[in-house]
């Protein structure tokens, strides 16, 4: 049997009706399916920004962090950083977020609802962590 004869029939709908609904959710999944992708400045290029998002990557900070910064359960998210934190700072907890962080009140009181906090991560070469630093400031669209 024919699927969109057996709908057609069961539920009144046109073949037309019927395909243009199916279009519509295909695009509708494909614009999620993207919007979930950050737009990144510069990616394609090798750009400094590029090159802290695979850093980013291969850290699977996303885990923790969200893909696209925007922070889950387990981490808070990482957009809007440039707000509190500038190169020196942020590389400095990146290396030993224990020691900054209990220099900072407001670090602590943020770090409270999160049940494990940041490893240090030292295992960077400098412009590694360079590019991920300069990522993680670079201004985006993610609250």
């Amino acid at each position: 049997m024919d699927p969109l004869a057996f709908i057609r029939r069961h539920r009144g709908y046109s073949t037309t009706t019927i395909l243009v609904c199916l279009a519509g959710v295909v695009v509708g999944a494909t614009f999620i399916a993207c919007s979930a992708e950050r737009n990144f400045q510069d990616t394609q290029d090798g750009s400094p920004s590029q090159a802290g998002h695979s850093v980013y990557v291969e850290l699977k900070c996303g885990r923790c962090h969200g893909e696209v910064l925007e922070g889950t359960r387990a981490a808070p998210p990482l957009s809007k950083l440039a707000s509190h934190w500038d190169q020196v700072s942020l590389t400095d907890y990146i290396l030993d977020p224990d020691k900054v962080r209990a220099k900072s009140q407001r670090l602590v009181l943020l770090s409270e609802p999160y049940a494990v906090g940041m490893a240090a991560i030292r295992t960077l070469e400098d412009q590694e962590l360079d590019s991920l630093v300069g990522f993680l400031l670079t201004p985006n669209e993610v609250d």
